[in-house]
């Protein structure tokens, strides 16, 4: 590749203006040889016929040697004397005029490698020094700036060394609660086996003592637990309707066997006792904790949405939603299963028929539907298996 020659600007500029300034000078010189001498040919003349030819010899001999003498030697000499004066004024103005922009270029390039303490100084009182002064000032606020920004990098870099400082706590913290979700996973685990366990033991202690309750509670669970999930109810909420359907009848541990298991009808009063057993039962599990919302259901899973149930007389809206889905499992089982005062309990088509001929009368509507349609299936399902 050929290399570019290339010229510097002060240079460029100094043949220019000498170049001007010779051409300039060279134009007055020569506009005053003219005229100087159109002026003394005319003195000449004049004189001449004015006082004769003998009294202007002298002016003639000195007009005839400055006309008829050599005059290119006298305009080379000039011509001479004209470029070197050009091209020393030439030099003159352009030191005048690069030393201030070489200063500038110079602080501009200290600048540029991050000196933002070097200072311009051009001792003039033109534009040149105003440049200068600006050109300072931008270093002045640049250094500014950028040890704004370093301090700004300082105080972040500590901002982030305090971050990683903080996610390195949280991690152990988090692994701490780790650990302890853990420990509270397996310590759940054991308290809700230690509840079932008491829960069994309490049903088991109520089927000994009521025949007819004998699997009974375990099956209204499973038709709740298919309730809850149809429902989308939460796995905590479903756990709930568990303890609840397990424990729905536990109150008639308070109640005599004999009038549980009594096979004639009974008295006023002793149906008035079977009434007692949802809230001998609410009182039985009131004090524990993780029963707070099942012993609610067990309080009121005799309550009718006309308010015509038992113990309290609740109306629709006051029923609670474990409550409402107890009652449509309990009575649905009841129906399916064999009873003192039924022998031959009703088949599962004739149940749904009660449940919903007693829609929005004795139970939810809303329930109702969703169960008949659980148990259809589970119907439909069974006859699909049954070899034909």
């Amino acid at each position: 590749m050929k290399k570019t020659i290339v010229i510097p600007f002060k240079y460029k500029m100094g043949i220019i203006i000498s170049l001007w300034i010779f051409f300039a000078i060279n134009l007055v010189a020569f506009n005053i040889y003219i005229n100087t001498n159109h002026s003394m040919e005319k003195q000449y003349e004049s004189r001449k016929y004015i006082e004769g030819s003998l009294n202007l010899s002298s002016y003639s001999s000195l007009y005839s040697y400055a006309n008829y003498s050599d005059p290119d030697f006298y305009l080379f000499i000039m011509a001479v004397l004209f470029l070197f004066t050009s091209i020393l004024l030439g030099i003159l103005i352009v030191l005048y005029i690069s030393n201030p922009i070489k200063k500038m270029m110079v602080g501009i390039e200290e600048v540029s490698n991050g000196n933002y303490d070097y200072m311009i100084d051009i001792n003039t009182t033109d534009e040149f020094n105003m440049l200068g002064k600006s050109i300072n000032n931008l270093s002045k606020k640049m250094k500014v700036l950028i040890n704004e920004k370093s301090n700004k990098e300082k105080e972040l870099m500590y901002k982030d060394n305090q971050i990683e400082i903080q996610k390195c706590v949280i991690n152990s913290q988090n692994e701490k609660i780790s650990i302890l979700n853990e420990k509270l996973e397996e310590l759940f685990y054991q308290n809700k086996t230690i509840c079932l366990s008491t829960i069994n033991a309490l049903t088991n202690s109520l089927e000994v003592k009521d025949v007819y309750t004998r699997g009974h509670c375990e099956r209204v669970k499973e038709y709740v637990v298919k309730i809850g999930k149809a429902l989308n109810l939460s796995e905590n909420e479903i756990h709930e309707l568990e303890f609840a359907a397990l424990l729905h009848d536990i109150g008639k541990i308070g109640i005599p066997s004999t009038i549980l298991n009594k096979d004639h009808e009974l008295t006023e009063e002793e149906a008035e006792l079977i009434k007692m057993h949802p809230r001998l039962g609410y009182e039985i599990v009131k004090n524990l904790p993780f029963l707070n919302k099942a012993k609610i259901a067990i309080l009121q899973h005799h309550e009718r949405i006309d308010g015509q149930g038992y113990p309290d007389g609740l109306v629709d809206e006051e029923i609670s939603l474990y409550s409402k889905i107890l009652a449509v499992a309990d009575a649905f089982d009841a129906m399916t299963t064999g009873r003192k005062y039924r022998i031959i309990p009703y088949t599962k088509e004739v149940a749904l028929e009660q449940l919903i001929n007693n829609k929005n009368i004795q139970f939810d509507a809303k329930i109702v539907d969703v169960f008949v349609e659980i148990i259809k299936n589970e119907m439909k399902d069974e006859k699909n298996k049954i070899p034909s």
